[in-house]
């Protein structure tokens, strides 16, 4: 058996089998968090390489600012405030310093607008151009907004607006006009740390992950965790105006399909899907709202072991799609990944 077989998900899973006693709920959510007196110390990697998310089009500058709010966006989604990044990067010998240089700029660019700091890392020689970066956060103990807790007839809420990471890439791969605008939130995501630390205080969250994979394939994945199903209503979800962009160039046909790939099986959004109590609802979309952000319910948490849709009055499955690595594209149009 080969990776290709498998894919990211189960390879990750039977590597935790592997590895003997640990620590459990840690090793199935967005961050590591170890108890540190009142609080969780949080810690999170991601890697990006050249070849899986870094298309030509993109700048030094916004490699640089997408490692590191692709690190924070994990951090975002536990409620953590970010005290600083490590950063590790492997480029071929040939590599240019002014562009290192530049990725240099934008990773600063990032940290600094999100309030943090690059604190070090490691450079190595590499094939190709890799980087790895790692978050440092904190949360109260009684803040953390865990992947699991998620119950029947709770709301199921995503911050801001869906769609642009797969919009943006399809307008880069299909030379859609305005391409490198549209391609901008992809390459620049922004990490919703201010509404994340928010809902962590207003205490209504009963389930949290960022949405770096797609909305399909995060619900499925809470879905397991949680061992309950989710209704999901097309018209509430919160469509990107690079969406809109990109499908009124396209015929009707395709621009129904566009629409729904985009929004449900794209990856690269970096927003956060939120489980949170009925009763309130209220308390938690006024709580984003006091930070500048939007909080938008989207559904509801079920019994059943189904992810639905219902769109035009119309009930269907969604399925398990989005990106995963090794196995390649599952449906999405994106090529980013946690």
């Amino acid at each position: 058996m080969k990776l290709t077989d498998l894919g990211e998900r189960k390879l990750i899973k039977r590597f935790i089998k592997k590895l003997g006693e640990s620590k459990g709920d840690n090793l199935e959510d967005d961050c590591a968090f170890i108890p540190f007196g009142n609080q969780y110390l949080l810690l999170t990697s991601d890697m990006i390489a050249k070849k899986t998310h870094l298309p030509p089009e993109i700048s030094a500058e916004q490699i640089g600012w997408f490692i590191v709010a692709i690190n924070l966006s994990d951090l975002a989604a536990k409620g953590g405030k970010p005290l600083g990044l490590l950063l590790n990067m492997g480029l071929p010998s040939d590599t240019s310093v002014d562009f290192v240089e530049r990725i240099a700029k934008g990773a600063g660019k990032c940290a600094s607008f999100f309030e943090t700091h690059i604190l070090g890392g490691d450079t190595k020689e590499n094939p190709e151009l890799t980087l790895a970066g790692t978050a440092i956060g904190m949360v109260k103990k009684e803040n953390f907004m865990a992947r699991k807790g998620a119950d029947p007839g709770d709301l199921v809420c995503v911050t801001g607006d869906i769609g642009k990471g797969g919009a943006g890439l399809f307008a880069l791969k299909n030379n859609i006009p305005n391409k490198l605008e549209l391609v901008r939130p992809l390459f620049e995501p922004t990490p919703r740390l201010k509404e994340g630390m928010a809902l962590a205080s207003s205490k209504t969250v009963s389930s949290s992950m960022d949405l770096s994979d797609g909305l399909a394939y995060s619900l499925h994945l809470l879905k397991e965790l949680n061992g309950c199903g989710f209704e999901i209503e097309m018209e509430k979800i919160p469509t990107s105006n690079e969406v809109s962009k990109v499908v009124d160039q396209l015929d009707r046909k395709q621009s129904v399909k566009a629409k729904k790939d985009f929004t449900l099986y794209s990856g690269g959004d970096y927003e956060l899907v939120i489980i949170v109590k009925q009763e309130k609802i209220r308390q938690a979309v006024n709580s984003v709202k006091s930070v500048g952000g939007k909080l938008t319910p989207i559904g509801k948490v079920t019994k059943e072991n189904k992810v639905v849709l219902i769109d035009g009055g119309k009930r269907s499955q969604i399925r398990n799609l989005g990106y995963e690595h090794f196995c390649g594209k599952k449906g999405g149009s994106s090529n980013q990944s946690k």
